[in-house]
């Protein structure tokens, strides 16, 4: 399945998709707060995708600290 994110930037189909998840998960998946970004749960750079069920809401520091590493556990939030 190919992206909808390109080199060049979002496509206005990343942009449909992103507005859908924030609208379907306004809190951060990670820690409750609230949504800003669209996080992979399994990270594009470790073979996930961008269907719906690999996106999720996240707050921009928990997609920060999850980076390219993902997985599936929360980040910690010790700072």
């Amino acid at each position: 399945m190919p992206s909808a994110l390109t080199p060049q930037g979002s496509t206005s189909e990343w942009r449909r998709t992103r507005a859908r998840v924030l609208a379907e998960e306004p809190s951060c998946r990670w820690c409750g707060a609230a949504s800003t970004v669209v996080d992979h749960i399994i990270p594009r750079a470790r073979g996930g995708d961008d269907r719906r069920e690999n996106l999720c809401g996240s707050c921009a520091p928990c997609n920060l600290a999850r980076g390219a590493g993902g997985g599936t556990a929360p980040p910690s939030r010790e700072w």
